[in-house]
């Protein structure tokens, strides 16, 4: 798990000091911040989970550990609870909701 959540950093959210590395960085930074408040079986935690696993697994295959069975089981968590937190008015329009849904979209697009 960390070593997806590492990876997912370096490659996502991470940006280089200025003049450091020229080529492609991270867009993602806001998720730092948002991160830090959400409980562990947030939408969002779950969705960046599902990222860093699925990340992980199309650049290594591991032959122990199913990548893309975790992937999808954090896939279908954060499906889950962001479908609960857009039920509620209060969480609807919550930052780490839209990061979530954000989150879900990278992974539907890119990552699987």
């Amino acid at each position: 798990a960390q070593q997806a959540s590492c990876y997912f950093a370096s490659n996502f959210i991470i940006v280089p000091l200025k003049n450091q590395y020229p080529g492609p960085h991270g867009f993602m930074e806001y998720l730092v911040p948002l991160m830090r408040n959400e409980p562990a079986e947030s939408a969002l935690r779950y969705a960046f989970n599902a990222c860093a696993y699925a990340l992980l697994g199309n650049r290594h295959k591991a032959d122990s550990v199913n990548l893309e069975r975790f992937s999808l089981k954090e896939h279908a968590l954060a499906l889950a609870q962001t479908q609960k937190a857009l039920g509620n008015a209060e969480t609807a329009t919550a930052d780490s909701t839209l990061a979530a849904v954000l989150l879900l979209c990278l992974y539907e697009v890119y990552l699987t």
